[in-house]
């Protein structure tokens, strides 16, 4: 209420002093203000107000940009950021935000160009580095991403995200022992981060230091319990272990907060499978199956599932939906399937075929969309 009788004050001001105060300048400060406080549809009115009176006003379509990008309105965002760019061509922030609405939208190629556009405007920009050392982490160019972090991090070296990026990188090379040191400076400038611990909580595990493993994940937990990610890894380690009722717990915490995971689902259903539940596990397969069609890792993770409880038929079926969904930048995992259905179905005394059972876990998988 006091919100609408200030802007009401506000207008009445300017008409009370004349045409002249009710310039687009006046909108553009108003709108910017209400945009900072999250007021965002009054924000949005005030900065069209400002565009109607001048269409030039680079500024104003920024910010409207803005708001729709934190409204979830990426295409709207990348518009009105596209005309502010073209406005005011040699702005790094404009150059950056466009990238980040890019990167929203998975557009990653789209989103780097802008990055380097925002380096190459002003070289110490630590903002551009990091986000497109992001992005190259995104479409696998690790090399690359570590490069554009490093810089980042020697441009500001207080960036928790930062370093928890970098330890990423690290840990997709292999490097888990600089991933780590990575992921404890982060933990170190923030103890609040829910990624730093994640994170190493995760590398932990890939070095078979499960302790420490299950000490970082539970931090994280602590620090964020709505999260299901953490559970998720924190069962794996469990069923690692073969404490599997922790596991079940876990996988089903994690269910709790993303109700349509298939893959927290299926690691439920492998967890069951473990047990010896082979009922439990199969019903959740099948509802895995239905949450994530043409997921090829899903489809390769239920193989392994099946095949180590000793279920062939349905192990090489689903390697054959994982052949089936595998692009093509997936060529380990498609050769991994495609070798692993044909020694079972080698032992299982039958020749191989790619084509998919019409009962496999009620065939979503013959269903060409």
């Amino acid at each position: 209420m006091l919100l609408l009788v200030a802007l009401f004050f506000w207008e009445g001001k300017e008409s009370a002093q004349g045409p002249g105060e009710k310039s687009a300048g006046a909108y553009f400060r108003r709108g910017r203000s209400l945009y900072e406080q999250g007021h965002y549809d009054i924000a949005l009115s005030q900065l069209d107000r400002a565009i109607e009176k001048e269409r030039g006003y680079a500024d104003a379509y920024f910010y409207r940009g803005m708001i729709h990008r934190d409204s979830g309105e990426i295409s709207r965002s990348i518009a009105d950021l596209h005309r502010a760019v073209e406005l005011a061509p040699n702005s790094a922030r404009f150059c950056i935000e466009r990238g980040i609405s890019y990167s929203s939208l998975y557009h990653f190629p789209e989103a780097i160009s802008d990055f380097s556009r925002a380096i190459h405007i002003n070289p110490q920009e630590t903002e551009a580095y990091k986000m497109r050392g992001k992005a190259y982490l995104s479409i696998g160019e690790i090399d690359r991403a570590i490069s554009d972090l490093t810089i980042s991090i020697a441009l500001s070296p207080h960036d928790a995200a930062t370093f928890v990026s970098r330890g990423r990188a690290w840990k997709l090379k292999g490097l888990l022992p600089r991933a780590i040191d990575d992921f404890t400076s982060a933990a170190g400038i923030n103890p609040w981060s829910y990624d730093a611990y994640r994170y190493r909580g995760i590398a932990h595990f890939a070095a078979g230091k499960r302790e420490k493993a299950l000490s970082d994940l539970s931090r994280a937990i602590d620090i964020n319990p709505t999260e299901g990610e953490a559970y998720n890894v924190r069962g794996l380690i469990y069923s690692a272990m073969e404490d599997y009722d922790k596991a079940v717990d876990d996988f089903k915490k994690a269910l709790d907060i993303r109700p349509h995971s298939a893959i927290y689902r299926l690691n439920l259903a492998g967890a069951y499978m473990a047990e010896g539940e082979h009922e439990r596990a199969d019903s959740e397969a099948k509802k895995a199956f239905e949450e994530g069609a043409k997921n090829a890792r899903l489809y390769f993770k239920m193989g392994r599932m099946y095949e180590a409880g000793g279920f062939i038929e349905e192990a090489i079926a689903a390697y054959k939906a994982c052949l089936k969904f595998c692009p093509p930048e997936y060529a380990h995992l498609k050769n991994d399937a495609m070798e692993r259905a044909e020694k079972l179905a080698k032992s299982n005394g039958s020749a191989f075929s790619v084509f998919i059972p019409a009962t496999f876990a009620g065939n979503p998988l013959n269903q060409e969309k």
